[in-house]
């Protein structure tokens, strides 16, 4: 009868279901609160997510909510669009880690920047300093790595420019004129030089954060003074809990060089004066011209907007409006709609808080829309092991075929007896024992004694067929020899 071996595949599979179910709802409950991801991401659930403000833009009618996890000079920008820069640290902002000319070209572009700064100084940050001395760590090693890279390039570069040089050097002495290779090989490399200055944004914006204890009771929240720039009321301000404030940096100034002073230069300064048309250092002069100062406390600003091209770039000293605890307690939502602007897409960035991106098969089949296929290839192969383990057609039933040649089963001593009784005589069957005794008993060095004791016996009986009950009573002297000869010989002994 065939066993048929679906029963077992199917309680595996099963089981196995079971097991991966229970693994990515454990998975799925972590990642679902958000636990796993810093504060102030989009993706986390708990008081110190954005979550909410993410869901609620998202639900709007024409406002499309967005996360960015790569890097920022992969967003294009424009009209309609607003970059959340949600819990940048001073040290981040001051830092080249996350790149100013990214987010200006943003702005140039039509686009709209908000970037909420978490000045704090307190035991949040002393919990979370491991983590930013980490992540410091990779992007100062990341940076370490581009800079050699790059300079490598550019001494690449210059090696190419010397040989040039020293070909081309009688030639260009001649007409004091530099070659179209040279001016091109010259252009590469101050781009690469341009590429190498990565400013951050506070180089790019010209402010100055200052950190201050941070204070999280209700007594404890910052009462705004608002500009009349600000279009809100009084209000609709949010409560402001960061005691972090801005400060215009102070720049010199760029002027032209007049035409008076491009005719006083003479002789052997008229190559010098190529660099001096340039600019000219002049007195210092503050960026707060660039910037509209909206919001302050305590003499501190606190809120300001810059207008980047075609569009803007608002930097707030506080995250707290922002998160999920806020929205729950104490929501401003006039200050959080003229915050994101006229925008048909939200993108919030998840990239600069380390959430990264890592393209790979699965992330090509969640854009493609593979999850189908990928289900259609896991049902094919159980039918694969299936069809492997049992057969898909219908046995034969031979239940009664079989029931009918069924032989009861014997044991090892039957079979050796019913062979005798197949293949020796009765009357025979003592001789032809006592030949194959005789044998072995040589072969194998027994006693002499008890071979010629038993020869005496069977001599009489050698060759005749005896009767049954001759047989059994020639057998019983057979035993009555060959034990009386074993108790001889122990007593001898």
């Amino acid at each position: 009868m065939q066993r048929n071996n679906a029963v077992p595949v199917v309680i595996l599979v099963l089981l196995g279901c079971f097991a991966v179910w229970c693994l990515s709802s454990i998975i799925g409950r972590r990642f679902s609160a958000g636990n796993a991801y810093p504060p102030y991401s989009s993706l986390r659930s708990d008081p110190l997510g954005s979550r909410v403000l993410f869901e609620s833009l998202d639900r709007l009618d024409g406002v499309q909510a967005l996360r960015n996890y790569r890097s920022l000079d992969k967003l294009e920008g424009g009209p309609g669009q607003t970059l959340m820069l949600l819990r940048l640290t001073p040290a981040v902002f001051a830092s080249r880690e996350l790149n100013g000319k990214d987010v200006q070209a943003f702005a140039a572009r039509g686009g709209r920047v908000v970037i909420t700064l978490d000045g704090q100084v307190g035991n949040w940050q002393e919990m979370e300093n491991r983590v930013d001395k980490r992540r410091d760590d990779n992007a100062d090693r990341r940076e370490r790595e581009q800079w050699e890279k790059r300079k490598a390039e550019l001494e690449k570069m210059r090696k190419e420019k010397e040989k040039e040089d020293e070909k081309k050097k009688s030639a260009d002495d001649s007409a004091g004129k530099k070659s179209a290779d040279q001016r091109k090989s010259e252009e590469r490399e101050e781009h690469m030089a341009w590429l190498m200055k990565s400013r951050s944004l506070k180089e790019v914006l010209g402010l100055t954060v200052n950190q201050q204890n941070f204070v999280m009771t209700a007594k404890g929240a910052v009462k705004l003074e608002k500009s009349p720039e600000l279009p809100l009321k009084d209000g609709e301000l949010p409560s402001w809990y960061g005691r972090t404030s801005l400060k215009f940096e102070e720049t010199p100034e760029k002027k032209p060089v007049t035409d008076e002073k491009k005719a006083d230069a003479a002789g052997d300064k008229a190559k010098d004066g190529a660099k001096e048309e340039e600019e000219e250092d002049a007195k210092p002069v503050s960026t707060a011209d660039r910037w509209t100062a909206l919001a302050a406390a305590d003499g501190g600003v606190m809120l300001a907007v810059q207008r980047i091209g075609q569009g803007s770039v608002v930097v707030a000293t506080d995250s707290y409006f922002a998160s999920n605890e806020a929205l729950l307690k104490e929501r401003a939502p006039q200050f959080l709609a003229w915050l994101v602007g006229p925008s048909r897409e939200v993108i919030f960035d998840e990239f600069h808080m380390g959430t990264v991106e890592t393209p790979g098969i699965m992330t090509l089949s969640r854009r493609l829309h593979l999850q189908g296929l990928f289900i259609g290839g896991l049902v094919l192969f159980g039918l694969f092991i299936w069809q492997s383990s049992s057969s898909l057609v219908p046995a034969e039933d031979v239940s009664s075929k079989e029931s009918e040649s069924v032989v009861s089963g014997h044991g090892a001593t039957a079979g050796l007896i019913s062979l005798l009784r197949r293949g020796i005589p009765r009357g025979q069957l003592l001789t032809r024992c006592f030949e194959v005794w005789e044998k072995s008993a040589r072969q194998t060095g027994a006693a002499a004694s008890r071979v010629a004791a038993a020869a005496q016996v069977m001599a009489p009986v050698k060759g005749i067929k005896l009767p049954a009950r001759q047989v059994a009573s020639v057998y019983r002297q057979l035993c009555e020899v060959l034990h009386t000869g074993s108790r001889r010989k122990q007593g001898g002994a």
